[in-house]
């Protein structure tokens, strides 16, 4: 405590009274907070821990349906897994993807356990004002949000992912073989995914009860169908959990939404010298195509927002910043209060 006491008042002295009543906000808060600011060693519960970030904001449109096919087919791992995914900043009028995820759970049983860890608005913003960017324009933040998983996860290894990809049976067995050899090192896909047509283009799996020939169908499907290679490397890696709460994940920053997967890996490698990058060949996800809307929670596509108009506001961007932001001991929410919801643990 005396840690997070000390760095946050320096950051409030920096930045006068107005920091210093929000990092007081910080300390309250985490008084009620089950983590400390030092990482402690987890005992392995899991082989590996599949986590992502959303929210049923209908990114993309038919958001719904392709989360659908994402957590069916990851549950289809036969090694003990758990999936985490991280629904930051909830659309109020919309269900929360734990009340979608435990909908779907009563009509046909996941084989292995999901958390769904909310970070509230009021989080958003406390998260926000921390990294003194409350005039973002991104109500919903990718990167921090995984970070979060990163720090919750009890796997051996992580797979970051997004929930709009669909990994087949054949890409699930090789992951599972390289995780049993006990590679240490990061994994990256060469490509990091390959392209699906619009899952509208595909039978919906929303309110079945019987999946499997459909699974097998879409597995049919990518095989033969590879579409347009992509190495956007936020849509798969995968690592060992000790090398990551080293590295301390993806930067933090609020004002930017893409390009972290670079900066992830420059400090993956810094702080875990020697380790393996290896890229490997037919070990990527499928990515079902899909517009932008709802881009990083703004309600139009970030590609017609011209950069001139972000920069009337504040320390606004796009990309990843260069230098990359270097996150203390309190990143991935170490500070939050945050809520658990458990379905299958």
């Amino acid at each position: 405590m005396y840690t997070q006491i000390k760095v946050i008042k320096g950051i409030g002295m920096k930045k006068g009274f107005f920091v210093f009543v929000v990092s007081f906000i910080f300390v309250i808060q985490s008084l009620y907070c089950q983590k400390t600011g030092s990482i402690e060693q987890k005992k392995d519960e899991f082989l590996v821990s599949i986590i992502c970030s959303g929210r049923n904001d209908d990114y993309g449109g038919n958001f719904l349906d392709r989360m659908c096919y994402f957590f069916r087919s990851v549950d289809r791992f036969q090694v003990k897994a758990e999936i985490i995914i991280v629904e930051w900043n909830p659309i109020e009028d919309r269900p929360r993807l734990s009340e979608v995820l435990n909908e779907w759970n009563a009509l046909l049983k996941f084989n292995h356990p999901i958390t769904v860890i909310e970070v509230s608005e009021e989080n958003h913003k406390l998260f926000c004002r921390y990294y003194d960017q409350e005039n973002t324009p991104f109500d919903f933040q990718e990167y921090p949000a995984k970070n979060i998983a990163f720090r919750h996860a009890r796997g051996k290894y992580i797979i970051q992912t997004n929930p709009d990809n669909y990994y087949t049976n054949k890409v699930i067995t090789k992951l599972q073989s390289i995780m049993e050899s006990g590679f240490e090192g990061l994994c990256l896909g060469d490509p990091a995914r390959f392209k699906l047509p619009q899952v509208s283009k595909f039978k919906s799996i929303l309110g079945c009860n019987a999946i499997e020939r459909k699974l097998h169908n879409l597995d049919k499907i990518c095989t033969v169908f590879k579409g347009p290679a992509h190495f956007a490397y936020g849509d798969f890696m995968m690592f060992p959990r000790d090398l990551v709460l080293k590295s301390r994940g993806f930067p933090e920053h609020p004002a930017a939404i893409h390009h972290f997967e670079g900066a992830f890996i420059t400090a993956f490698k810094k702080y875990n010298q020697g380790v393996s990058v290896i890229l490997l060949p037919d070990v990527a996800p499928h990515h079902f195509s899909h517009d932008n809307s709802s881009c990083g929670g703004l309600k139009k596509d970030i590609k017609k927002i011209k950069f001139i108009e972000l920069n009337k506001i504040k320390s606004i961007s796009i990309g990843c910043p260069d230098p990359n932001p270097v996150n203390d001991e309190n990143w991935g929410g170490n500070l939050l209060k945050l809520k658990k919801t458990y379905i299958n643990n």
